[in-house]
């Protein structure tokens, strides 16, 4: 099976997860595509994946998608900014790191600066959201990392979470297939990968899923 993972949800989550689906499936034969939600899903619609886990997709035509759980969002920047209070006004003068436009962490971002109607002066726009925790770790700017990721970041010395104001909203994740795949073969898989996620503790509970 070729199954994609959303990088951000990977850097936290995906040993552990190879690991159980090895455990339930020992006769599966997986290949990992890691990559930015928005790209896996044009993909898993081309019909050249099989599964992906997707964090705010774009609903595309084709792809189906089935809620997995809330995944909690932050800013992250330098240490030396640990004590200031992130509003999109004090943050916009600073590099803001992100991925590409159609990702999920562009879109939360520039969500997040439009509630107070302010446009950061500085973007830089980084296609891996790994080498974008390097940028920030190394005190190049500051950015919306998933919170499970920043804090498995922790051993980075210049990465620090941020108190923002107002919160970051937090990502929506699915467990997607095309919808001519088999339902039961990937309700089988998504089993597990629940398991995992709860034996990490990486969601939170969340009261509303956007629809189509």
């Amino acid at each position: 099976m070729r199954i994609g993972v959303a990088e951000g949800f990977a850097v936290a989550c995906m040993s552990a997860m190879v690991h159980d689906l090895h455990a339930d499936f020992p006769l599966l034969r997986p290949e990992w595509i890691v990559a930015t939600s928005a790209g896996l899903e044009q993909t898993l619609a081309e019909g050249n994946l099989d599964l992906a886990i997707l964090v705010d997709p774009l609903f595309l035509k084709g792809v189906r998608l089935s809620a997995l759980g809330a995944q909690p969002n932050g800013w992250a920047g330098p240490v030396a900014l640990k004590h200031i209070q992130a509003t999109p006004r004090s943050l916009a003068k600073f590099t803001v790191v992100t991925t590409p436009p159609q990702t999920a962490m562009y879109r939360a971002t520039f969500a997040w600066f439009a509630e107070d109607k302010v446009t950061p002066q500085q973007v830089c726009v980084c296609s891996s959201l790994n080498a974008a925790l390097q940028l920030v770790g190394d005190g190049l700017g500051v950015g919306i990392f998933p919170e499970k990721v920043i804090q498995a970041f922790s051993v980075q010395p210049g990465l620090q979470k941020l108190n923002s104001e107002p919160g970051v909203r937090d990502g929506h994740v699915y467990v997607a297939d095309r919808v001519s795949a088999d339902e039961a073969r990937t309700a089988s898989l998504q089993r597990t990968i629940e398991r995992t996620c709860a034996r990490l503790g990486y969601f939170e509970t969340l009261t509303h899923w956007p629809s189509r």
